[in-house]
């Protein structure tokens, strides 16, 4: 009786002649939030906000990403080559983080200035304008997280303009 039990807590089912078959597994999964941590580590590393990082746009990409490795898994690809498939569909949507497109225009815009501060100034100085809602507001995606580097490209001159007075405003 004990041995019946222990088999059912393991998942184990009992045919018609009381042997214990373990069922094959509806996924494949890697570990459960493999991508969602994947996801969520690229989005601190590269100073998105911790809302974004904790939303569910984050939450609904890994768990697609997961859903594609097990497609792609049971397709017959290797672990590597679904991961890949998986990471693909993970990061649709994701875009650039304002903090590295505000880097980029001060270091090819403002790099006299920028390049004569120490990495903690500049860092401030990153984090300051990249939580200038004003400057963002041109960059917002409808769908997605992020800044799309097309848009940035486009409206370069205007945010350059931008940054040039707001160091201005600062003294900088």
């Amino acid at each position: 009786m004990l041995v019946d039990f222990v088999n059912f807590v393991n998942g184990y089912k009992s045919n018609k002649n009381s042997q214990f078959i373990k069922p094959f597994p509806t996924k494949i999964n890697m570990l459960p939030d493999y991508f969602l941590n994947y996801l969520q580590n690229y989005l601190r590393d590269h100073h998105f906000d911790e809302l974004v990082i904790e939303s569910d746009f984050v939450k609904e990409r890994a768990e697609a990403a997961n859903d594609i490795h097990d497609v792609q898994m049971r397709a017959g690809y290797s672990l590597f080559g679904a991961t890949e498939f998986a990471l693909k569909d993970l990061f649709a949507g994701v875009r650039e983080s304002p903090y590295d497109v505000f880097t980029d225009i001060l270091v090819e815009d403002f790099s006299s200035i920028f390049n004569s501060m120490s990495q903690e100034e500049q860092d401030k100085l990153v984090e300051r304008l990249s939580m200038e809602t004003d400057l963002l507001e041109i960059y917002a995606l409808e769908d997605g997280i992020g800044m799309m580097p097309e848009v940035k490209e486009e409206m370069r001159p205007e945010v350059v303009s931008r940054v040039g007075q707001y160091l201005k405003s600062y003294g900088i």
